[in-house]
């Protein structure tokens, strides 16, 4: 679900935060967003988020960094996600990359 093309709906957003067992508070701090302004993007249910898609992009990074995955795979997955071309499919029009995702991702990146 993380490395789904299309923006991420209300219900994969809540299932995500879950399944790394954040909280509502925890999600929204690391995103940089109120907590109410989380808990609006877990409400869109079926819809799209509308979410920012760079922060789309690091809350995707942060599923797949608490889950373990592998260095090699982090930075596919990475690559994938910032190199994904805008279309009427997807909400990635905007390049936000390692500005956002901290020293730790990057370092996880350049250590693979």
């Amino acid at each position: 679900m993380a490395l789904k093309p299309a923006p991420l709906t209300g219900q994969e957003l809540r299932f995500l935060r879950r399944y790394i067992g954040l909280t509502l508070d925890g999600a929204a701090a690391k995103l940089g967003v109120t907590r109410q302004g989380f808990i609006k993007m877990e409400k869109a249910g079926e819809r799209p988020t509308r979410m920012n898609p760079a922060s789309e992009k690091l809350f995707r990074m942060i599923a797949l960094d608490a889950k373990g995955v592998k260095p090699d795979q982090f930075k596919r997955a990475f690559d994938r996600l910032f190199s994904a071309r805008p279309s009427r499919k997807t909400a990635y029009e905007v390049d936000a990359r390692p500005a956002m995702l901290g020293r730790r991702f990057m370092e996880k990146l350049l250590s693979a």
